[in-house]
């Protein structure tokens, strides 16, 4: 019989009955796939446990009882003694007490039903909890709060370490990750959780978050869960108690799981572990403080690392394109062009789609002056004569070239902000159709910008009805000391 049959025979939930099954009074076969298989006589077992701790008669004489080193009528005579002095609830169960030995049953011919019975339709009209069962549990942290910590201090830790592997291995600037990019990286971090959670709880009884407050999981008999376990409780957590994830839904995941908390209810993932946790202290606090403080700080240095472009040093053309496309995934730059590993522009336009063009913008063809296919200095022109609409600026082609090569440069260190330099010197100087040098990290960058009948106006260059002319031309260099 399985145990949410035997849940339905006897009225008791399953943290109940591995209760019972831990103290001995039940001794369910285990069969090869690890599952228990409950016989009637267990059954009966638990319905006789159930009647006698309703009436509050302790294990330890249910077990005298079992093991035949005392008899049901001198039990029962010790409890009546005991509840002499309680309150109505202790009255009806002295009652009930005085029925039973009044019939002058052995535990083997107890009519155990009826008397259970009487029990539940008395429970309901005292509306009382006194003959419930439920104390008898395998030790349990009811704290939601300090639960959900624990289990965030775990996901932070497994996040910092996939995102390491991210930035520093796979140049990812995660930082601008979409919904599905998020939520293909809340996945990992769950499968990481699924493979390394189950290593701590085998071999430490603890994960990190629970070791900084103390808390500690183990078997029924106090051992340390066999991997297999600690894995198929971790796995029922990440399903039902963070709903894989999935958003809105992992959210009422939460909500079932601290609701039942709160009621001092047993989550299913515990069912068949002891969950204990020491009682807080200060150091505690203060260590869970350290912690945060070292993810912040982790959170910070890969930020840094994130805007370092994955090239540095010396530059090729194609290394110069992996820097170029580094620091537009930084700025979140979207546009219908990419250059290839030549450095050459290729379209990424649906040529089905329609384009309503507001204004004159042309991609600028880079030349690349090279010495031993090493970068020295990378230049484009621009020239529009008689453009009688709006101009836009290449002041995003001129930012990303020079960031590409200043970022790679060997004295950029992990705390020099390359990004926040450019951004703040072109904008202070607000160089969109004006001629400027200037030099970032050993790279000297200059434009010379000249027009005529245009004026400039918010970033574009807006055309002089009254002019007879309209002509621009931009000339930009940068070049590696």
């Amino acid at each position: 019989m399985k145990i949410s049959e035997v849940e339905l025979w006897t009225g008791m939930d399953r943290t109940n009955i591995r209760y019972y099954e831990k103290e001995g009074l039940i001794s369910p076969i285990r069969g090869d796939n690890g599952y228990r298989d409950f016989s009637d006589e267990d059954v009966e077992r638990l319905l006789r446990i159930r009647l006698l701790r309703s009436l509050h008669v302790p294990v330890e004489k249910i077990r005298t009882l079992f093991e035949g080193r005392d008899s049901l009528d001198r039990i029962l005579e010790e409890q009546l003694t005991i509840l002499e002095e309680q309150n109505e609830e202790v009255n009806y169960a002295k009652e009930l007490c005085s029925k039973m030995l009044k019939e002058n049953s052995s535990l083997l011919n107890l009519d155990v039903r009826k008397y259970l019975n009487q029990l539940e339709h008395k429970s309901k009209e005292l509306n009382t909890n006194y003959f419930s069962v439920k104390r008898d549990r395998l030790p349990q942290v009811y704290r939601p709060l300090r639960r959900a910590i624990a289990r965030l201090i775990d996901i932070q830790i497994y996040s910092v370490i996939l995102d390491s592997i991210l930035i520093m291995g796979f140049q990812a600037v995660t930082s601008r990750f979409n919904f599905l990019q998020n939520f293909a990286v809340s996945l990992l971090v769950v499968l990481m959780m699924i493979l390394i959670e189950p290593f701590f709880l085998s071999r430490f009884a603890v994960t990190p978050g629970k070791a900084i407050f103390g808390m500690r999981i183990t078997s029924t008999d106090g051992e340390h869960l066999s991997y297999r376990d600690a894995m198929r409780r971790t796995f029922e957590v990440v399903r039902y108690g963070l709903g894989f994830q999935i958003p809105l839904y992992n959210y009422y995941r939460l909500y079932v799981s601290y609701k039942a908390l709160n009621e001092e209810e047993t989550l299913p993932w515990d069912y068949d572990i002891a969950y204990t946790m020491k009682r807080e202290t200060i150091y505690r606090r203060a260590l869970f403080i350290v912690f945060e403080a070292a993810v912040i700080t982790a959170a910070v240095f890969l930020v840094q690392v994130e805007k370092l472009p994955p090239n540095r040093g010396a530059l090729t053309i194609a290394e110069f394109v992996e820097n170029y496309d580094h620091y537009k995934d930084i700025m979140d730059i979207d546009e219908d062009y990419e250059l290839n590993r030549y450095g050459e522009w290729i379209s990424t336009r649906d040529e089905k789609d329609v384009v309503l063009e507001l204004s004159y913008y042309e991609k600028p063809a880079f030349r690349f002056n090279l010495k031993d296919q090493i970068i020295k200095s990378v230049s484009f022109e621009v020239n529009a004569d008689g453009k009688k609409m709006p101009l836009s600026s290449n002041r995003l082609e001129i930012m990303l070239t020079t960031l590409a090569l200043a970022g790679a440069q060997k004295e950029v260190s992990l705390f020099d902000d390359v990004l926040d330099e450019m951004i703040s010197d072109f904008y202070l100087h607000n160089w969109n159709f004006s001629s400027f040098s200037n030099s970032l990290y050993g790279v000297d960058y200059e434009a010379e910008v000249d027009y005529t009948g245009y004026e400039e106006m918010s970033g574009v260059l807006i055309p002089l009805d009254e002019a007879v002319k309209h002509r621009y031309s931009l000339s930009f260099s940068a070049d590696v000391d």
